[in-house]
Parts: C-alpha cells; structure tokens; sequence
C-alpha cells in the first residue's frame, strides 16, 4: 500500500504506505497533472494529464508503462478527473477550452476506448463519481449548473439534479447511497436521497469555497479553500462535528487512509 500525490509543477510522488519519506518521483509523461487514479486489483497509477491531453500509466513502483490518447487533441477536451468502477472501467472526465465536454470510458486492463458520451447537458464538466452500482455521476459547472446521471454501460442520461447546485466540484456518496454535491459558488454541501432529484438538505456551517468531499464511517469531511479548513459533519443530521485547521493550507482534496 501506499499514497500518491500530484504537483501542477509536472510531477508526481509516491510514498510507502504512512511513511512521510518520498518513495519515488515520477517526471516521465507527466504533465499538469490534475487527477490520479489507482486499479487496485494490479496497483498501477494512472495520471490525468491536461497540458499533456492524455493519460499516462505506470506500475506501482512508478515505472512508466503506456500512454491512452484516444478520446484527446491538443485542442480539447482534455482530462481533469478520472477514477475506477467496480468492473475496472476507467472513466474520465474532459473540459474543452470553451464550452462543451465528454467523458470517455475505457475497458478494464487493457484501456481500450469502449465509448465516448457527449451533449446530454455535459457543458465543463468538473466532478466525478461513480455509484456502489456503477451508475456514472457528473457536475457540470455551465448551463445549467447541475449533475447528470447515467446508469451502469449507458450513455443515455437517466436524470439530472439542479435543485441547490452552484459550481460542483466534487461528489461523494454515504453508505445510505445518499449524493453530497460540494458548491464553489455559494459555499454549501447540499445532499440529495438514493435515486432522487429533490434536495434533502443544505449544510453550509463551517464551509467555505469547498473543493473536496469524502464520507467515511457516517461523517463527512470537507475541505475548505478559503478557510483553510478540513470540517466534519455527522451524515445522519448534517450537524457540525469538528474544525480541523491544523497544518491546512487552502485544500485542494481530501482523502481518508484505511
């Protein structure tokens, strides 16, 4: 086990498992890289590259091992966020320099291009999650601000939340299978019930400019921007639990180990 990190100066560093020490920098395809993403099964990193209009792929001791360009130009999309299914699909989401967007999903193991979703409301794209049940989730951060949903292997969209969305950033979901969407604009986490549109409820003490969400254990975890703060809240309620600004400066993510 271990942890990965990106820098937006063009590399990416790994580290053993709760160790501090670097256990290895990588340089070689990197570039601006805004996203990483790990297969479990195998251990290999992958990069979403956005000056590079690609991601890059490497082993789990940080070798180099293949570059997937399908679904990318130099002139857009390009990736921002990737992750895993439970199958091993490979997801990412893509920004254009204007308007617009796609995600392209890819095959397990070998990561060849199975399909490409376009129009459906994807206008820049910016936050990604995937359900329990593969069901594929978008913010999309320009008319309509909102979140689109796709089941498992489709490219038809199923529906789309807008109720309370402003700038989504980042997505997460609790063990009740409930979507907690974090705004940008107005400094909010709003929470939607399994399968629903209608808002159940806005958390906004503490928050401010939140740019990451993950949910463990029945509490939430935000980070703060402007703040510079980690805030917990309890999932059952939305009720502030905890301040963590201790060694924070103006997150980008938070992430949770084991």
């Amino acid at each position: 086990g271990g942890c990965t990190g990106a820098s937006g100066s063009g590399t990416v560093t790994t580290y053993a498992y709760g160790k501090t020490t670097i256990r290895r920098t990588i340089t070689e395809g990197i570039s601006a890289p805004l996203s990483i993403a790990v297969d479990a099964p195998s251990g290999k990193i992958y990069v979403a590259n956005y000056d590079g209009s690609d991601i890059t792929v490497y082993d789990s001791d940080g070798n180099y091992l293949k570059t997937i360009s399908d679904g990318f130009t130099s002139e857009g999309p390009l990736p921002t966020r990737i992750a895993f299914d439970s199958s091993g699909k490979l997801y990412s989401i893509n920004q254009p320099f204007s308007f617009g967007g796609t995600v392209t999903v890819y095959s397990a193991g070998d990561n060849h291009l199975l399909y490409t979703i376009s129009g459906s409301g994807l206008n820049v794209p910016s936050a990604l999650a995937i359900s329990k049940l593969n069901s594929l989730f978008v913010g999309s951060q320009s008319s309509p601000e909102s979140v689109l949903v796709f089941p498992s292997g489709s490219k038809t969209l199923s529906r789309t939340i807008t109720d309370g969305v402003d700038y989504p950033d980042s997505l997460a979901f609790d063990g009740a299978k409930n979507l907690y969407v974090a705004n940008g604009n107005n400094s909010t986490v709003t929470v939607y019930p399994r399968g629903s549109t209608h808002l159940l409820r806005t958390i906004s003490n503490g928050i401010d400019n939140p740019s990451s969400l993950q949910v463990s254990r029945g509490y939430l975890y935000v980070a703060n921007q402007n703040n510079s703060s980690v805030t917990v809240y309890d999932t059952s309620n939305g009720g502030l639990q905890q301040t963590i600004t201790a060694g924070v400066s103006k997150p980008d993510f938070v992430k949770l180990g084991p």
